[in-house]
């Protein structure tokens, strides 16, 4: 699985990142293509890591209207992973480094919707 002189091509791109995104590992993907894990790395670095960053951003973006729209486990997932809150711990002793009142942040942000709403509707 020598991979001298290997040329990528738009297929092979599209494959490699149809594959890296469903978890595929390189040197799976390497073996497909047969050439060796470092020419995989060499010539389709884009390709194996960009597809599941754009992806993650889409789905947390997914998770962040559905909280926004009332879901209440969308929230707490948010709020959970993105926000470092934990259901079993008061707010205030969330983080000591960086105490934030989350109830006025939520407050903030209602305030700002509600005024836009208001806005609109003119």
């Amino acid at each position: 699985m020598k991979g001298n002189g290997h040329k990528p091509t738009d297929k092979s791109r599209e494959l490699v990142k149809a594959l890296s995104l469903v978890g595929w590992t390189h040197h799976e993907i390497a073996y497909v293509l047969k050439i060796c894990d470092e020419t995989l790395r060499k010539h389709y670095d884009r390709e194996l890591n960009e597809p599941l960053y754009i992806a993650g951003a889409e789905i947390a973006g997914s998770i962040y209207e559905l909280a926004k729209n009332g879901d209440k486990d969308a929230m707490k997932f948010f709020l959970t992973h993105r926000c470092r809150w934990s259901p079993y711990k008061p707010l205030e002793k969330q983080d000591n480094n960086n105490s934030v009142d989350y109830l006025e942040i939520l407050k903030a942000a209602k305030a700002i919707n509600d005024s836009q709403d208001t806005s609109n509707s003119k």
